[in-house]
């Protein structure tokens, strides 16, 4: 890299409401629900605090996985998983 004082310049830079709320601009409400979930969650800061008392921690096959933030009909969820760790094809029902 470059001496402390100079700027780099990420050679593609993001796009879209994650990097909008790292800038700090988002857009607008948008017509389009699962962005304004998405909006509203970045929006609110730390997800931390939303994050359920009772329930949000499952284990499954070697899975770990945290309820992050609800508001139906989406969710937030973060799944960490071992390495090397197949998962296996399946289905979640009343998914669209």
């Amino acid at each position: 890299m470059g001496s402390p004082t100079e700027t780099v310049v990420p050679s593609s830079p993001r796009t879209g409401p994650v990097a909008m709320a790292e800038a700090g601009s988002l857009p607008a409400k948008s017509t389009d629900p699962l962005e304004n979930f998405l909006r509203d969650f970045l929006l609110k800061g730390s997800p931390i605090g939303y994050v359920p008392l009772h329930g949000a921690v499952r284990f499954i096959d070697g899975v770990t996985s945290v309820l992050w933030y609800r508001n139906d009909p989406f969710q937030i969820q973060l799944f960490a998983v071992p390495p090397n760790h197949i998962i296996p094809e399946h289905t979640h029902p009343n998914v669209d």
